[in-house]
């Protein structure tokens, strides 16, 4: 719709402060959603490989995938969080730039810089765990036997 559209049925103000892009509750829970889903992934990954204990990996048994598999499943789960990272960046620069005339002190925007506050510190917090998650599996390896 155009802006003249928009304003006719009074919409106008909603569709500039409200851009699409997923909400700020999505990107406040991406980055941990991620972390969860990586340390269970992992934890799936290794355990089907390794077999009861500690040793050697299972390579022998048709396990080889597992290595890769894990190494991978953590660099995608890191750039996905610095992507949720930069996105609620991108929403909270926009919510600064975008103030609503006849708004009050706190704006109608105050909810949503709240939640993109948070999401853009929980986004840094889960990428750092993530990326120590990954710098401990090349250091590691699989089953502790690199």
């Amino acid at each position: 719709m155009t802006d003249r559209q928009l304003e006719a049925i009074g919409q106008e103000d909603t569709a500039r402060r409200h851009p699409g892009g997923g909400g700020p509750a999505v990107m406040l829970a991406a980055a941990p959603g991620l972390w969860i889903l990586q340390l269970l992934a992992g934890s799936a990954i290794a355990s089907s490989a390794c077999g009861a204990g500690d040793g050697p990996p299972l390579a022998a048994s048709g396990n080889g995938w597992a290595y890769p598999a894990l190494v991978g499943i953590n660099l995608g789960a890191l750039l996905l969080a610095l992507l949720a990272l930069s996105l609620s960046q991108v929403r909270l620069r926009r919510t600064e730039r975008a103030p609503s005339p006849g708004d009050d002190e706190m704006g109608t925007n105050g909810p949503t810089r709240f939640l993109l506050g948070w999401a853009l510190g929980t986004s840094v917090l889960f990428a750092v765990a993530i990326g120590v998650n990954t710098i401990g599996i090349f250091w590691v390896g699989l089953c502790g036997a690199n």
